[in-house]
């Protein structure tokens, strides 16, 4: 299982508070980045003793401009040099390569590129179609639930982590290269026309490239590359203003029910600008019901947080309270990652020691990772998320096929918010990792 605390604890709570509360003194020694200090029984939880001794610090710098009002921090010149205060567009994380890791650089490549022309087209020309081959070697008919009981989870740690890490979306204007579906396909062409075709648009690329073979064209990760937690708070500051409630608490604003804030101002979203969308760090994260509440549960747990520094020193600033919240939760997710999650993807002994932050390893995102291998979630699906109440039952609305999950953020206003859904990804085995989905 992915972890048996975060099993046990996500199934009876709503709350990572719980989680990392039983969870942090069974991880021994931490990485330096966010290591721990915990003075006696004062504060049984080590990350936020480290919490409460970074608060006794300054609490910012004169040279930096700060709206009491609202605590809107104003950006300055020193934003980029303050290594505090993770940057929300990943430079300045890598003292030696300031740009390692940021937004908007190329995707690193590990195998040479294999266009059509050597420069920018699509190779396969001669190839038969992508539906065709995924109908041949990855069709998937039977349930094939994983031998290791590894939880829906795996996957859904996966996706959320994935979506801190990676997007290449689509280039504007648009490049098609539609997908032929063969006549006898059911699914894509019911009436068999011959003419049916899946979409696909090209992934957005640097323009500065793909124009001679000495200069194939290259594409961009569009966030942060760095475990940070960009999917909660966004990788530019214009997105991560607009998630806030810029009122002195620090806090990540929400919805009724203390769901997700929904996209009144209009902010790019997967699945359009709709302001019956939820907004959250991450365009994708109303993509399906298992990625939104997880977003959720990363706003609720930030929100607990900066409401217990608030507690332990009211002297500080709204800005204080919520970048020392946002370094908590950014800790959390490697904590998960690290200590849970790929131990069990990967196997007990595939990590090796963490020895200290390493300068010369490139953090950066490849293509070969963000377009293949880190696909494999997607063999682990289940064709439905369960939906268990706190007796384990179905809910009464009951378990919600995969195919109605996808952006449907009324299933949590209407349909009894996050909690069943956690119990249901805490109970069901995912399917097994293999070829075929």
């Amino acid at each position: 299982m992915l972890g048996q605390s975060l099993h046990t604890l996500i199934s009876h709570s709503v709350s990572i508070s719980v989680l990392m509360s039983v969870l942090i003194p069974t991880l021994g020694s931490l990485p330096s980045n966010v290591q721990a200090h915990n003075n006696g029984d004062r504060n049984p939880n080590p990350i936020l003793e480290q919490a409460d001794q970074q608060a006794r610090q300054p609490d910012v710098s004169p040279t930096r401009r700060i709206d009491r009002q609202t605590d809107r921090r104003q950006p300055t010149a020193e934003d980029n040099n303050t290594p505090a205060i993770r940057t929300f567009n990943g430079t300045n994380n890598n003292q030696n390569n300031t740009t390692m890791g940021s937004v908007g650089i190329h995707l690193t490549r590990l195998v040479p590129t294999d266009y059509g022309d050597g420069i920018a087209s699509m190779a396969g020309a001669d190839r038969p179609s992508a539906r065709a081959i995924s109908n041949a070697v990855a069709a998937q008919t039977d349930d094939m639930p994983n031998n290791h009981n590894a939880s829906d989870f795996l996957w859904q740690w996966g996706q959320f982590l994935d979506h801190d890490i990676d997007l290449t979306d689509g280039t504007e204007p648009t490049e098609n290269e539609n997908i032929m579906v063969s006549s006898d396909d059911a699914l894509f062409d019911p009436t068999g026309t011959g003419s049916a075709m899946i979409p696909f648009n090209r992934s957005i690329y640097d323009k500065a490239t793909g124009d001679s073979a000495d200069n194939p064209r290259q594409q961009l990760n569009e966030i942060s590359a760095w475990i940070d937690a960009s999917n909660v708070y966004g990788s530019d500051l214009e997105r991560a203003n607009a998630l806030r409630t810029l009122d002195g608490t620090g806090q990540l604003k929400t919805s009724d029910g203390n769901l997700l804030p929904f996209n009144l101002d209009g902010f790019p979203n997967a699945g359009g600008d709709s302001s019956a969308l939820f907004i959250a760090g991450d365009v994708r994260a109303n993509e399906q019901v298992g990625l939104t509440t997880l977003h959720t549960l990363f706003v609720r747990e930030h929100n607990r947080l900066a409401q217990q520094i608030a507690q332990r020193d009211p002297d500080l600033s709204g800005e204080t309270i919520y970048q020392r919240a946002r370094q908590l939760v950014s800790a959390e997710m490697q904590i998960i990652t690290y200590r849970e999650y790929l131990p069990v993807l990967l196997g007990g002994n595939a990590l090796p020691p963490y020895n200290g932050y390493d300068d010369n390893t490139n953090a950066s995102i490849s293509n070969l990772f963000s377009t293949a291998a880190y696909r494999y979630g997607h063999s682990a699906l289940s064709p439905q998320l369960l939906r268990l109440d706190a007796d384990g039952n179905e809910v009464i609305d009951g378990h919600l096929a995969l195919r109605d999950a996808f952006f449907s953020p009324q299933r949590l206003v209407e349909e009894g918010g996050i909690e069943p859904v956690l119990r249901g990804l805490a109970t069901q085995v995912c399917q097994t990792i293999d070829p075929i989905v």
